[in-house]
């Protein structure tokens, strides 16, 4: 059994010692890839401190009593304006198992309707348009660097190669790559 101990706590960051080990206490995060009819991913913009301008999927902390797909969704809305009908989880990770408990939950949504932004106070995101496939390229090229965004354009792009009934690759039912299945 982890030995765990509160070493500080100023009701928003909370540093423990687990066995020995420092580590902050994060509460788990959901984000969500939100593709639109057109193929479009709806993505946001905005000021993290050093880094700047960073462009990334809708995501957020999940709420004492939601689950982490409330969360995703209630992002989506949040942030873009955009309400997700549908939506399926792909991979949920840990950003950073040296130093930090947290885990992300990510997921997509293909079926969105549009309405209206709701930003917290003092937030300030930009709505952008982006094409899948350009994500993909922004991530190869290195320009996305944010590990979320990351995890959800690669883990969905993975799915979208394998076959739904066989689990292989190249399947006409699924276009995928490479797959040898009975049921073409």
């Amino acid at each position: 059994m982890a030995d765990i101990q509160t070493l500080f706590f100023n009701g928003r960051t909370k540093i423990i010692e687990v066995n020995g080990k420092q580590m902050i206490e994060r509460v788990p995060a959901s984000a969500i890839l939100a593709i639109d009819s057109n193929g479009m991913v709806i993505m946001v913009e905005q000021d993290r401190g050093s880094f700047g301008k960073v462009l990334e999927v809708p995501a957020g902390k999940v709420e004492q009593g939601e689950n982490p797909l409330e969360t995703a969704l209630r992002e989506l809305e949040e942030e873009t304006g955009y309400r997700g009908l549908e939506c399926n989880h792909l991979i949920s990770y840990y950003p950073s198992v040296g130093y930090t408990t947290e885990v992300i939950h990510c997921y997509v949504t293909k079926k969105l309707v549009s309405g209206h932004q709701r930003l917290d106070d003092g937030e300030k995101v930009t709505v952008k348009l982006i094409p899948f496939n350009q994500l993909v390229e922004m991530i190869d090229t290195g320009e996305i660097k944010d590990s979320k965004t990351i995890m959800c354009v690669l883990s969905y792009n993975a799915t979208r190669l394998i076959c739904g009934e066989c689990r292989k690759n190249d399947c006409d039912r699924c276009s995928s790559i490479h797959c040898d299945c009975d049921h073409k």
